[in-house]
């Protein structure tokens, strides 16, 4: 059975930023009635209360993870503090928008402490294709210097291979939404290190003075310790 919060029973906790009054205590118990049977047999993990409304959350088989809530809310207000706190880092919350359509939204970390600076962006998607979360990453002389969420329609190559400098920029793929509507994430709720590093050397045809012998690539390699 999951941990199924009854409001009717006084064990419920209410959001720091609001106080629930008796319309959102009506909404909440009826949130309850209605979903009691499913949070017997599912996975309803939590109830949230916010400004304009009351839901539910789940997760899913696969690490499908969505938002059901009971009446229409901003997305800010959907995706609130205590919303963020159920999930892990690079998780994605979904909602459904209706049929196939749907919003997503990344639980961000960072990339050698930079965060993306879209994390707050709320994207778009439709069943009727994958799509793929990834981010985007520049830098300069060897350091990470910006980080962007940005979705798109296929999977990624690796970190390219630049002679002499790391490259400025390179695509890190976390995970895709499935024409299922499912998420499933590739990586670790935890932060990256992008480490510039030599792929392989080989010696100059022609020495040239003052410069190494060697000619060295280098590329990234990324890791979660």
């Amino acid at each position: 059975m999951s941990d199924f919060i009854d409001p009717t029973s006084g064990g419920m906790e209410s959001s720091s930023e609001t106080t629930p009054t008796s319309k959102v205590q009506a909404e909440v118990t009826g949130l309850y009635a209605r979903n009691k049977r499913a949070a017997e047999e599912g996975p309803i993990t939590d109830i949230i209360i916010t400004p304009n409304g009351v839901g539910t959350v789940q997760r899913g088989e696969g690490g499908r993870i969505f938002l059901d809530l009971a009446q229409p809310q901003s997305q800010d207000l959907a995706f609130n503090a205590r919303v963020a706190a159920l999930y892990d880092p690079w998780d994605v919350v979904i909602t459904s928008t209706g049929g196939s359509g749907y919003t997503y939204r990344l639980i961000p970390s960072t990339v050698n402490g930079v965060a993306p600076n879209n994390f707050t962006t709320v994207f778009s998607g439709n069943k009727s294709s994958a799509k793929y979360i990834n981010l985007s990453i520049s830098a300069t002389n060897g350091r990470i210097t910006s980080v962007v969420i940005s979705p798109g329609g296929a999977p990624v190559d690796a970190p390219p291979v630049l002679q002499s400098i790391p490259p400025s920029s390179f695509t890190l793929q976390i995970g895709v939404i499935g024409t299922d509507g499912i998420y499933y994430k590739f990586v670790a709720p935890k932060p990256f290190v992008a480490s510039p590093t030599v792929s392989f050397e080989a010696d100059r045809t022609t020495p040239i003075p003052g410069l190494s012998p060697r000619i060295q690539w280098w590329t990234w390699v990324i890791t979660q310790p």
